[in-house]
């Protein structure tokens, strides 16, 4: 007598079958093949867009298909960072971000929309990001020292300019109030180029610009007086270092590469590799340092733990300088 089979087991039978079609159907069609987007948090030209048009240019030549770009900015690039981890995690959304939604963000917003643990997976750092501290050259000022002597002496009348509350060089100019024991005035603007304008202006009296505040500093209407990063940049040798004259001032912004959560690991192995091989020739080093980006290797699990140190490294400064959380 044939043993009947059951409608159990006629069920799994179909399961099965539907899986190895569409097994065979994944096989058949190999990542990538489709366009893939990058998703970047700001306008072009800016550090972040540029890092994703560099790689994103490499990647259409090596793996045969177009990878584009989406600008998508907004509210300091929560926007984006929203929408990439919203997005399907299987390989066709990658996002270039700054260290601001990931990292600054997240620690000085009482609210967020995404989880930048939880919701995304690393992909490949990028580079860091240069600033200087300049001042107007009416400012009877040529270093660190005399700097901070003038700071003492004068307690709130110097005027520093950022790109805004909680922004990058806004938090590196509080940690350096900080760790010298000055008192100077926030004057935020609305993004760090206004702010340049007022400081050739004379409006104020110092920041920490951007590389784009190079062409000013050559003309001599910008004095450099160093760099906030804890070491001298090899993009500028000849600056000191904030951190040579205040121990502890060590500020830094970078860019990298990320993927929604649970984008398949054989995906985010494949694009670290190629990315992070690309972004170290020499040639690539030479175009992204005339944008005041310095190129560094990091692995995945290197990248998510720096992601990890500067949100509790900004959230213990905002506490430390008693900053009230932003709604």
């Amino acid at each position: 007598m044939k043993k009947l089979v059951s409608a159990s087991g006629i069920a799994f039978l179909v399961w099965a079958s539907g899986f190895l079609a569409a097994s065979n159907c994944v096989a058949a069609a190999p990542y990538p093949s489709r366009p893939v987007r990058i998703i970047t948090t700001s306008v072009p030209g800016s550090p972040t867009d540029v890092i994703a048009r560099v790689v994103g240019a490499h990647l259409t030549k090596l793996i045969g298909q177009q990878i584009v770009v989406e600008n998508r900015g907004g509210a300091g690039g929560q926007i984006a960072a929203e929408l990439t981890a919203k997005a399907t995690p299987d390989g066709y959304t990658l996002f270039s971000s700054s260290d601001g939604p990931m990292a600054i963000i997240p620690a000085i917003k009482r609210h967020l929309s995404y989880d930048p643990l939880k919701d995304f997976e690393p992909v490949a750092f990028s580079a860091f990001n240069n600033y200087i501290l300049v001042v107007n050259p009416a400012l009877p000022v040529h270093s660190v020292a005399e700097l901070v002597k003038l700071a003492k002496r004068e307690p709130g009348k110097l005027r520093y300019g950022s790109a805004g509350v909680g922004s990058p060089n806004h938090l590196g100019m509080e940690l350096f109030k900080l760790k010298a024991g000055i008192d100077l005035v926030h004057v935020p603007y609305k993004g760090g180029p206004l702010a340049v304008v007022d400081l050739l202006a004379g409006q104020i009296d110092l920041m920490l610009a951007g590389p784009a505040s190079l062409p000013h500093i050559k003309t001599g209407r910008l004095r450099a007086i160093a760099v906030p990063s804890g070491q001298r940049s090899e993009l500028m040798p000849d600056l000191p270092a904030i951190a040579e004259t205040i121990p502890g001032v060590d500020v830094r912004t970078w860019e990298a590469l990320f993927a929604p959560a649970h984008t398949p690991k054989a995906i985010l192995d494949r694009l670290h590799h190629e990315i992070t091989q690309y972004l170290d020739q020499p040639e690539t080093k030479r175009l992204l340092a005339l944008q005041g980006l310095s190129v560094a290797a990091m692995t995945r699990a290197e990248l998510r733990e720096l992601v990890k140190g500067d949100i509790r490294k900004h959230t213990d400064l905002v506490r430390a300088i008693r900053m009230p959380l932003l709604d």
